[in-house]
């Protein structure tokens, strides 16, 4: 990632940096700019997919939602939201 090889040449040629920084600009970059997939469940079933503030995939007792469109209950109906849930899976696994 770019940002962590100007960070570096920073931290390598001027010194004044210290390593407390460096650990802080570190998780920085990785944990406040990277997606974070977020799972959650509410106690009348619904089941919802996040990336950061965004709904991806949302399962309800009224039909799949993904990016807050409804899924055509339609033969396509599995197929999109598999492939919904698979793209959910690539992200959370760049962001860990």
């Amino acid at each position: 990632m770019w940002i962590t090889v100007i960070i570096e040449y920073i931290m390598n040629n001027i010194g004044v940096v210290t390593q407390e920084v460096e650990k802080v600009a570190f998780e920085y970059v990785f944990h406040q700019l990277s997606p974070k997939p977020v799972l959650t469940m509410t106690s009348n079933g619904n089941i919802t997919f996040n990336i950061e503030d965004e709904e991806y995939l949302c399962i309800t007792d009224t039909g799949f939602f993904v990016r807050g469109k409804q899924v055509a209950p339609d033969s396509k109906e599995a197929e999109q939201v598999y492939n919904a849930f698979k793209q959910w899976l690539a992200w959370a696994h760049l962001a860990l």
